[in-house]
C-alpha cells in the first residue's frame, strides 16, 4: 500500500480503569491492516493499571500520542483527542471495544473505490460480545434493507449504531460543537445527531466490522441515577431540535416517538424528568411503541403509569429486574 495516497485516520481511545480490556483494544487498533494511523489515547485519571499499559505501547509505537485529561469524563477526553488530532478521518474506539483488523481499510477502500464525498458518514455493521469476541451476543446489527441512506431517513429512523461503527470526516466533527461534556449517558447518541444533521449521506457496508462489549453496567432501564436520566432528556431535546427544524410534521412525529419512549421509561423512577419528557409531546394523546407490548395494551385501559405499576409489581413477584 504506497501510503501517501492514502489519508491519514486518527484513532480515538478515552480510557477510565479499563485495566482487564484495554490490551485487547490496543491490539486491535494497532494491528489494522490499514497503517496510515495514529492512535491517541487519553487517560481520564484512571487509578488502575491502565496507565502502565497504555505507557508500554507508547514505548514500543511511534504512532501512539498519550496523555492525561485529569477525570473530565469521557466525552471530555474524546475532544481532547480530537484537538490532538491530525488524521483527515476519525475512528472513536472505546477502551473496552474491539474493531475487526479489516475495519478501517474496507471504509477507506469504499470511499476511494466510490468517490464518496468529506460529507458522508461511513458505517458498519456490528455485534456484541462477552468477554472475548469468540463470545457474540445476540443478533448482527443493523437490521437494514439497503446500505444507502439520506440524513433525514436516517436520523428519523434513530437506528442503534456505537461510536465504533462510524469513520467520521474531521469537517463533519469540525462543523459540531464538539462532545456535549456535561451529558453523563447518551452523550454519543447527542454527538451523533449532530454529525448525521451536517452529512449528506450515511452508507453502511454489509460486514461485521465492529464489536461491542456487553457490560452489566447501569443503562435507562437500569440506572437510578438522576443526572444519567437528565442526560438522556437533555440529549432528546438535542434530537427534537435538530429533526423539527429540518423536517416539520415528519421531525414533530419522530421527537414525540423519542419523547414517550422517555416518558415511558422515567415514570415510577423520577417523576420530575417524566413530565419534563411529556412536557415536549407534540401530541399528547398519541401512544407511540414503548417496547413492552403488555403495558402497551393494558395502558388502552388504564394509565400508562398505572400499567407500568403492574408490571412493576409482577416482574417483582418472578424475582425479575423492576423495569
Amino acid at each position: 500500500m504506497e501510503l501517501n495516497n492514502f489519508p491519514l485516520v486518527s484513532i480515538i481511545i478515552p480510557i477510565y480503569n479499563a485495566e482487564p480490556f484495554l490490551q485487547d483494544t490496543l491490539e486491535c487498533a494497532i494491528n489494522q491492516v490499514y497503517k496510515k494511523i495514529e492512535l491517541i489515547l487519553i487517560d481520564d485519571h484512571s487509578t488502575d493499571k491502565s496507565w502502565s499499559i497504555a505507557y508500554k505501547y507508547q514505548s514500543l509505537h511511534s504512532n501512539i500520542i498519550l496523555k492525561r485529561n485529569k477525570g473530565k469524563g469521557a466525552a471530555a477526553a474524546r475532544n481532547y483527542g480530537f484537538q490532538l488530532s491530525k488524521g483527515e478521518f476519525i475512528q472513536y474506539l472505546d477502551a473496552d471495544d474491539v474493531i475487526s483488523p479489516e475495519k478501517i481499510a474496507s471504509q477507506i477502500d469504499f470511499i476511494k473505490q466510490n468517490e464518496i464525498t468529506s460529507r458522508a458518514l461511513i458505517g458498519c455493521y456490528w455485534q456484541r460480545f462477552s468477554n472475548s469476541i469468540d463470545y457474540k451476543i445476540g443478533p448482527i446489527n443493523p437490521c437494514l434493507n439497503k446500505l444507502s441512506y439520506s440524513e433525514e431517513e436516517w436520523l428519523l429512523s434513530r437506528t442503534e449504531m456505537p461510536p465504533i461503527t462510524w469513520l467520521v470526516h474531521r469537517t463533519l466533527i469540525s462543523e459540531t460543537s464538539g462532545w456535549n461534556e456535561s451529558l453523563t449517558r447518551n452523550d454519543d447518541g447527542d454527538f451523533f445527531y449532530r454529525i448525521i444533521s451536517k452529512t449528506d449521506q450515511v452508507v453502511i457496508i454489509p460486514k461485521v466490522l465492529s464489536f461491542y462489549r456487553n457490560h452489566n453496567l447501569p443503562s435507562l432501564s437500569k440506572s437510578g441515577n438522576q443526572a444519567h436520566l437528565y442526560s438522556w432528556y437533555i440529549s432528546a431535546l438535542t434530537y427534537k431540535n435538530i429533526v423539527t427544524e429540518k423536517y416539520g410534521i415528519k421531525g414533530r412525529e419522530a421527537s414525540d416517538k423519542f419523547f414517550y419512549y422517555l416518558y415511558f421509561k422515567m415514570l415510577l423512577r423520577d417523576e420530575n424528568i417524566a413530565q419534563l419528557c411529556k412536557k415536549e409531546l407534540y401530541n399528547k394523546k398519541a401512544n407511540h411503541e414503548i417496547g413492552d407490548r403488555f403495558v402497551q395494551k393494558l395502558s388502552y385501559y388504564i394509565s400508562l403509569k398505572n400499567a407500568k405499576r403492574i408490571r412493576f409489581m409482577i416482574n417483582r413477584l418472578r424475582g425479575l429486574p423492576p423495569f
